[in-house]
């Protein structure tokens, strides 16, 4: 296939004065920001988000950037694969409908076969979990590429677990749970506030037999799964992702 191309056509800039960019260069340079980043990335951009931790006196220890996937379309024409060429290009899915579909047209327009008309998406970056078909509708290829660039990979496995139906997608957020270590880990978590481990040592029971009493909660997990009250998913990571069916 064609070389990916990571970064999609920048829009070009608008004409600056050589007066107009030495003051830019200046003040860049003179931003304190940019010799010192601290525990920031130095190439952060809004809306990016960070895990951080604190010291006991309140001062940042480290901040991570929690990366947010982009996924990618290969869209290629079909007249011209016919015709044994490869032509096609990398392009965010990521974007509006229309934004999509008009990329889709550029493609068909700079076919080396007049008049292509047909197009198809001949491989993908990051979407998870979710199957992109090679003829799989644009509106459906953009709207869950941008719900995982919201939401991560989590929303991946929303759309191939319901594949892709547009009303159960803008349930997302009512229905994930979270991401857990485990299933048990999730259970405990959500039989906390019910203090079992509390009912046990109560004095009713007898204190030679307590130790060997103990919630099963990944049996507990796992019968919520089978009763079809949530449904749990592996992550890539060996994680698990928890959606409520209800």
């Amino acid at each position: 296939m064609s070389e990916k191309q990571p970064q999609p056509e920048q829009p070009e800039r608008p004409d600056e004065s050589q007066h107009d960019i030495e003051e830019i260069v200046e003040l860049v340079n003179s931003n304190p920001w940019n010799q010192d980043p601290g525990p920031w990335a130095a190439d952060e951009e809004a809306g990016d988000i960070y895990s951080i931790e604190i010291r006991d006196d309140g001062q940042i220890e480290s901040a991570e950037r929690l990366r947010h996937p982009r996924p990618m379309v290969w869209i290629a024409c079909l007249a011209a694969y016919n015709d044994g060429n490869l032509h096609g290009e990398w392009v965010d899915a990521a974007v509006e409908d229309d934004v999509l579909h008009a990329a889709a047209q550029r493609v068909l327009a700079s076919s080396p076969v007049r008049g292509a008309e047909e197009h198809a998406i001949f491989d993908t970056d990051e979407f998870g979990a979710f199957r992109v078909g090679e003829y799989e509708r644009l509106e459906t290829v953009a709207r869950v590429a941008r719900g995982i660039k919201e939401h991560g990979h989590a929303f991946g496995v929303w759309a191939q677990l319901h594949d892709a139906d547009p009303d159960i997608l803008d349930g997302f957020e009512d229905a994930f749970l979270g991401e857990y270590e485990s299933p048990e880990a999730w259970a405990r978590e959500v039989l906390d506030d019910l203090n079992l481990d509390g009912f046990l040592r109560l004095g009713a029971i007898p204190e030679s037999i307590r130790p060997y009493l103990h919630v099963d909660y990944e049996g507990w997990a796992r019968d919520a799964e089978l009763s079809g009250d949530v449904n749990i998913e592996p992550t890539p990571e060996g994680r698990i992702f928890v959606f409520s069916t209800r």
